[in-house]
């Protein structure tokens, strides 16, 4: 009986754990969704782009392989680090 107890216990302990966690999703949800939070969202990604923008230095090497291709006009794919995607 007392395993039964404690297995009813642990049970409704998960439940209220998993019931909690929904209504926090959902008030983060309603958090994110509200203009005021999108606007200082939107100005922080903006003054990161600013900032990573004026500080990054851009190396070209190799040109000299790529101008034939550019000037033969056959086309070309531009391809980049994952890790720079942000600079993109």
């Amino acid at each position: 009986m007392a395993a039964d107890a404690m297995h009813q216990r642990r049970a409704e302990c998960l439940t209220r754990t998993v019931q909690d966690a929904k209504q926090r999703s959902g008030m983060v949800k309603s958090l994110l969704k509200s203009g005021p939070v999108q606007a200082m969202i939107g100005t922080l990604l903006g003054g990161y782009m600013a900032f990573v923008g004026a500080t990054t230095r851009f190396e070209r090497f190799g040109l000299e392989h790529i101008e034939p291709i550019l000037e033969g006009g056959e086309g070309l794919i531009g391809v980049i680090w994952h890790g720079r995607i942000m600079l993109s």
